[in-house]
Parts: C-alpha cells; sequence; structure tokens
C-alpha cells in the first residue's frame, strides 16, 4: 500500500493533535488555574512541554493512533505540535481566569510570606516593586460610595513598596498611603504574590465625631471670641450656670448675617461675636445647651517644647525625615552623612495594641516611646537593629536630606 501524501499526513497530524489536545490542554488549564489561584504560582512553558508528554503518550496509545511503523512519525510531529499549542494556550488562560478571580480580603495570610519569584524578578535598583490593583474597587456596607475620582484613581493607580517586606507589612503600608493620599475613612488592602492589590475602601462619614473622645461631646455655643483663637485651643466656657473646660473643635464667625466665614481648620479667628463648637465632658454638655451664651477663655499652654527642638534643628540646618532605608539611605547612615533617631522592622511588628486589645482610650500625654514600640518603632537603635530595619527616623544636614528625597522620587 502507498505511503500518504503530505497534505494527507498534515490533515491526519492536525487531527491528531485536536482529537487528544483538548483533552490534555482541559487537564493543563485546570491545573495551572488551581496553582494559580491557590498557591500563586505559575507553570512556565518549559513545564507544561514536560507536563504534556506522558498525557499525550497514554492518550494516543489508549485510542490506538500510535503503532509500530516509522512512517507515522510525520504525522505524530504535526499533531504534537498542535497539542503544545493548544496545552500553552490553555495553560495562559488559567492564569488569567486565576488572576482575575476576586479573593476574600479576610483569607488569613501567613505573616512572613513575600512576593513570589515573577514578581521579584521586576524589582528596580532600589529594591522596590510596582503594585497595581488587580479587579474592582469594592465598597464597604454601611458607607457612602467613593467619589468618581478617587475611585478612578484607586482603580488606575500604582503604588512603590520595598519587595523585602512581607504581604502584611505591604498591605499595611498601602492601606496608610490609600488612607493619606485619598482621606479615606476605611480601607482594606489584599496583596497576593504577584504584587496585585485587591482594594476595599469607603469614604470618611464624620467630621466632628471623629475627633470627640470617647465619653465628650460636641457643644457649640454662642460667645464673644478671642482674638486668635484657633481649634485644639484648651478653652473654658463660662455661663450662668457654671464653667465647662473643653478643646476647640470649630470657630464659626456667621452670627447675625455677618458672613465672615468659617476659620479652616488650624486657623485663628480675629475675634468678635461668633460661634464656637467645643468638645466638653458629657456631664458638662448639659450646662452650655442650656445657657443662652458664654464667655470664652483660654487656657494657657506653656511652650511647646517639640516646636522649641524643631526650631533649634532649623537654626543648625538639620532637618528630620522619615525614610525608607533603600541602599542609598544605609550608605548615607554608615558614612555619618545621617544619624537614626528611631527605626522600624517591619518583620517584627506587634500588632500595634496593649495586652487587652483596647487602644483607643490612649490619651495625648502618654508616653510617645511606648506607643512607638507597639507599632515596632525603637529608639536609639543598635547596629543590629538598624540592619534589620526598614524604615527610620533620622537626623542630618538639610542639604543632605534634600539630596536623598530627590533621589529617592526621581527614581518613582
Amino acid at each position: 500500500m502507498a505511503a500518504p501524501s503530505l497534505p494527507v499526513e498534515v490533515l491526519l497530524g492536525i487531527s491528531f493533535g485536536v482529537l487528544i489536545g483538548i483533552v490534555v490542554s482541559f487537564a493543563v488549564g485546570a491545573f495551572s488555574f488551581t496553582i494559580s489561584y491557590y498557591w500563586e504560582q505559575e507553570l512556565s512553558q518549559i513545564a507544561v512541554v514536560l507536563l504534556i508528554l506522558p498525557l499525550v503518550a497514554v492518550d494516543a496509545l489508549y485510542v490506538g493512533i500510535i503503532g509500530a511503523g516509522v512512517q507515522q512519525i510525520p504525522r505524530l510531529l504535526i499533531g504534537l505540535l498542535v497539542i503544545v499549542m493548544l496545552a500553552l494556550y490553555a495553560n495562559s488562560q488559567g492564569q488569567k481566569i486565576a488572576g482575575e478571580l476576586p479573593r476574600e480580603t479576610s483569607q488569613p495570610t501567613e505573616r512572613k510570606r513575600t512576593l513570589s519569584a515573577e514578581a521579584v524578578d521586576s524589582v528596580d535598583g532600589l529594591g522596590q516593586v510596582t503594585i497595581r490593583t488587580a479587579g474592582e474597587i469594592r465598597g464597604i456596607d454601611g458607607y457612602p460610595s467613593l467619589s468618581p475620582d478617587v475611585h478612578s484613581a484607586l482603580a488606575e493607580g500604582a503604588w512603590r513598596l520595598p519587595a523585602d517586606l512581607p504581604l502584611p507589612e505591604l498591605e499595611r503600608r498601602l492601606e496608610d498611603q490609600l488612607r493619606t493620599d485619598h482621606g479615606l475613612g476605611e480601607v482594606s488592602v489584599s496583596i497576593d504574590g504577584r504584587g496585585r492589590a485587591t482594594i476595599t475602601a469607603a469614604p470618611p462619614t464624620a467630621g466632628v465625631a471623629s475627633r470627640v473622645p470617647e465619653g465628650w461631646r460636641a457643644v457649640t455655643v454662642a460667645a464673644l471670641l478671642p482674638t486668635g483663637l484657633s481649634p485644639d485651643d484648651e478653652v473654658s466656657v463660662r455661663t450662668d450656670e457654671g464653667s465647662v473646660e473643653g478643646t476647640v473643635l470649630g470657630i464659626d464667625r456667621t452670627v447675625g448675617g455677618d458672613s465672615k466665614g468659617l476659620v479652616p481648620d488650624g486657623g485663628a479667628t480675629a475675634g468678635g461675636d461668633g460661634r464656637v463648637t467645643v468638645a466638653v465632658p458629657a456631664s458638662g454638655a448639659g450646662t452650655l445647651l442650656d445657657a443662652d451664651g458664654g464667655r470664652v477663655v483660654v487656657h494657657p499652654r506653656g511652650r511647646r517644647h517639640d516646636f522649641e527642638a524643631f526650631s533649634l534643628l532649623d537654626d543648625a540646618d538639620r532637618t528630620i525625615r522619615k525614610l525608607t532605608l533603600t541602599p542609598a539611605v544605609r550608605k548615607a547612615l554608615a558614612d555619618g552623612a545621617i544619624d537614626p533617631l528611631a527605626v522600624r522592622d517591619a518583620a517584627a511588628e506587634t500588632d500595634g495594641t496593649d495586652g487587652d486589645g483596647d487602644d483607643s482610650k490612649e490619651t495625648p500625654d502618654a508616653d510617645p516611646a511606648a506607643a512607638g514600640a507597639r507599632q515596632g518603632w525603637t529608639f536609639g537603635p543598635e547596629q543590629s537593629a538598624l540592619e534589620r530595619a526598614d524604615e527610620a527616623f533620622v537626623v542630618g544636614e538639610t542639604a543632605v536630606l534634600h539630596r536623598l528625597d530627590e533621589r529617592a522620587e526621581g527614581e518613582r
């Protein structure tokens, strides 16, 4: 019997490839999806080829396509090529589906787990990796929806973070950055091994309420306002019923149709008739609510030692910065160009709460060193702590720190 012609061999090879390739590609796609979604690993093209060879051999023998003659080699090679192409396509689709499916942000994450090798390969010269958003930006039940501008900024955003940090620390840093950049009230971030972030966020729902301590109330009183009064001043509001001490939250100079406007947060009033919103203990709120008006007396604060310290540093042309410990910053520390004040080791960070799990009642006078220690900060660090750290507050000449800032900004 004459050997089949070349077109016949090609058609037989393609038919063989499609027949066997459908089964093999389905198995490869399912396996690729599984390891990508649950273990955040990817099959390389070489691994796919090595995986399908035994599957192809078993299937071909089972259906009786492979015989004893060497005349079948052309069709087998063509069929194998078709199978490989189908398997590679199935592998890429499995990885794509795994990447697009949402992940539960509440899924427990191993604390020491870091980015996968694929993400590490894209790290720049400063040891930073780009984190991008994956999937839709989700809202939080009970909160208003994000504005279109903020939603678009989060969906299209990209953020550079140190690649050697554990995933929980990367998530915490990105959450802090999003709160700062976009004024979010609540935000939760989950980052997978390939540096893709799933973001759940909501805008703030309270203004004054978020600044009132627990057990206190915010009360607005009409009064003659002292010149220079500003938010956060400690005052006594005196009425006919008694005197109540509190903290200024806001000032309104629009009394009696005199539209002189609201005093911005941090600004000072020029004085005169107006309304002042004061945070007072709950026991004293009734006294102010029953009064038609009051007299505001400002308490002296004394000298602010923190402001005085910064003023002295400024006079000496030195300043303080919070920096990520990039190779350039570590070199400056080693050369003595800048000095460390406090360092933070992300891997050894505690949960940020005290033993009873409630740190919401801390007062402004709490020990800052103790509060910093709960967040992983070490003050007056030794060399061993400096080597493990990834963030630091440093002090140095303004020009040196300015150059480090410019270099970090230019490499982003």
